[in-house]
């Protein structure tokens, strides 16, 4: 009878793993989170009325460490934010 809940909860492990695998994790817990860097994009237009106009965008990015609940798996992932410095 012991045979039984484990099949399941081997099925059960293989499923979470495929699902975590093809549509990324779900359940995550984040453990630590880093320092943030800053990262500065300039752009420039090509058209004439954009010649002399130049945009500055900044992006936070975010490394935190993760721990996902359905496969088990410890990883790092990058969040970025856009931080908006004037119009």
């Amino acid at each position: 009878m012991a045979l039984v809940p484990f099949i399941r909860r081997w099925l059960d492990s293989v499923v979470n793993n495929f699902r975590c695998g093809l549509y990324g994790h779900s359940d995550v817990v984040v453990l630590e989170r880093y320092e943030p860097l800053y990262r500065d994009k300039i752009f420039k237009g090509s058209s004439l009325e954009n010649l002399t106009r130049t945009v500055v965008r900044r992006d936070k990015i975010w490394i935190e460490k993760c721990h996902c609940r359905g496969c088990g798996e410890t990883y790092l992932r990058k969040r970025k934010e856009p931080v908006q410095l004037w119009q």
